[in-house]
């Protein structure tokens, strides 16, 4: 079982957003438990709040700081100086309650100001990796390098660290706390002698095998209050080819090289595949919080676009009727890409007779085959979203608004609309295709692989391609399978996106209405349900 102690103290706006990619992360592995180390109960209160919030449900255990702790109060008291003790107490409580409860190794990390941008899954096989490393080469105690670089190598720190516990770290701490040489060597340093300089001594007489790595590619961002202030201390980095760049001065202010240092050659480089482009792309997906929305607005990165495939495959007699209903989106961003493949000459001249409509935001590509047609309607699309649509519906105007606000909030790679409205006279009733939806009213998060086997296995989750507002980038990094040449292969895409996708979410709104030739566009048209 992996074992998680998420150590957090800062009530910050961006506290959430890395406590929350450190769920996320634990969630990947098959057995793992939970500790929130938290000694503020304003801040645990809030925590709790937020993951009730969430469409998901996080099993963990809250527990505080052990500052009754003779044991800890002994290494504290002669080690540490009073502005560090709860930093200390916070820290050390974790190998008291590891000890305590049997937990032959674990992970502290602070989990309100540390955020590692890959895929869940990928981090997790990252620490995998580092775990199977620190076995074979009985290495006690592995920190990612947070500050290990940016002291030129002398200094180790707590922040992600992974440690055996088959050493007795209480008994081996409680035995250094009073050497005379570390007094006499870290009363001299700028930031005082806190725990981690009490590591770094305790590294440096070699009391236990302590280490320090850095993972190729991976963009880390620690602590962004001091991003400007102390931007290789704090901020955006990551490493390549044996030197740790920081994003303020190597990117942000173009000094590329010069705004980097020398990795130290006593730091373990782990490479276990993350790409540079895979880590980028996910930061820019990721992160919502009030800094990186800042560095997306100055780079340009962050859009609302949304290309809407639509696929003429059928009779698609309401064409005008589907048209029409994407040009009044109140998300103005919204592109149409028709794909045709020439049988549809009555629904084609529609498209191009509505074309104005879009100004210059409609693309039409025909007389290519089947297999071709979808591929190329993506290889146009633009924007971050895509949803593929088969001409036979009619969008509420706040249907692509209220997908993107679920898409950005739940950080989702697939949004799965299933429920949909039926003209009944002047009125409408709500349908679905899925079985066991029907009564269902709540948000699904489907981020377990047994949680989407059941759904699928079920008939809970229909394998169609159409009608889910797709992250585009999720389909390019996940290399997901195109063309679309006939029902298996729909299939076999639809599975892909379910089982790929880091956050599946399935809303129960219904966001449009079924057409057919008999219905009467003014039923639809002034129908009066909003989304909400």
């Amino acid at each position: 079982m992996e074992v998680f102690y998420l150590k957090i103290n800062r009530s910050t706006p961006t506290m959430w957003h890395y406590l929350k990619m450190w769920l996320e992360i634990a969630e990947q592995f098959p057995a793992f438990k939970i500790y929130i180390v938290c000694d503020n109960p304003d801040l645990q209160a809030l925590v709790t709040n937020r993951i009730r919030q969430d469409v998901s449900d996080y099993d963990v255990e809250f527990i505080t700081s052990a500052r009754n702790s003779e044991e800890l109060k002994y290494i504290v008291d002669n080690a540490i100086i009073p502005h560090w003790k709860p930093a200390a107490y916070a820290h050390l409580t974790t190998f008291l309650h590891a000890r305590d409860n049997g937990y032959k190794n674990f992970w502290n990390i602070d989990a309100d100001d540390i955020g590692l941008y890959a895929k869940p899954r990928k981090i997790a096989k990252m620490m995998k990796t580092i775990k199977d490393y620190a076995t074979l080469t009985s290495t006690d105690i592995l920190s990612l390098d947070l500050w290990h670089t940016s002291e030129l190598g002398k200094h180790w720190s707590f922040g992600m660290v992974y440690i055996d516990n088959e050493t007795d770290w209480l008994e081996l701490m409680k035995y250094h706390c009073k050497d005379k040489d570390f007094f006499n060597k870290y009363d001299k340093v700028n930031s005082g002698r806190n725990i981690d300089w009490y590591f770094t001594y305790l590294r440096e007489i070699e009391a236990a095998c302590i280490e320090t790595f850095c993972v190729e590619n991976l963009r880390v961002l620690h602590d962004d209050r001091f991003i400007y202030q102390r931007p290789i201390f704090c901020g955006l980095r990551y490493c390549e080819n044996g030197r740790c760049y920081f994003h303020v001065p190597s990117t942000a202010f173009n000094m590329e090289e010069k705004g980097s240092l020398k990795i130290p050659d006593d730091i373990i480089n782990f490479n276990v595949g993350i790409t540079k482009t895979e880590s980028t792309t996910y930061l820019k997906n990721k992160n919502v919080d009030r800094f990186m929305k800042v560095i997306e607005k100055v780079n340009g990165i962050y859009d609302t676009e949304i290309t809407v495939i639509l696929h003429l495959d059928t009779e698609n007699s309401n064409v005008r009727l589907v048209l029409e209903s994407l040009s009044e989106q109140t998300i103005h961003d919204t592109r149409v890409v028709v794909t045709d493949t020439g049988f549809n000459e009555t629904a084609l001249k529609i498209c191009r007779e509505m074309e104005s409509k879009f100004e210059g935001r409609m693309k039409i590509i025909t007389g290519l085959s089947k297999e071709n047609l979808l591929s190329a309607g993506l290889q146009a699309a633009k924007g971050r979203y895509l949803m593929f649509i088969n001409g036979n519906e009619y969008f509420l105007p706040e249907t692509f608004k209220f997908l993107h606000e679920v898409i950005e909030n739940y950080r989702a790679d697939v949004v799965h609309t299933s429920n949909y409205f039926v003209p009944k006279g002047n009125t409408a009733i709500v349908k679905t295709d899925e079985i066991g939806w029907n009564d269902d009213t709540s948000f699904k998060n489907l981020r377990r692989v047994n949680e989407k086997i059941v759904a699928w296995s079920k008939g809970v989750l229909t394998p169609s391609i159409f009608n889910k507002l797709i992250r585009r980038e999720f389909l390019e990094e996940e290399k997901i399978s195109l063309p679309f040449a006939d029902d298996m292969t729909q299939w076999i895409f639809s599975l892909q996106c379910l089982m790929l996708a880091e956050n599946y979410v399935r809303v129960p709104q219904p966001v449009y209405f079924r057409t057919s030739t008999l219905t009467p566009p003014n039923v639809i048209k002034d129908f009066p349900t909003r989304i909400k």
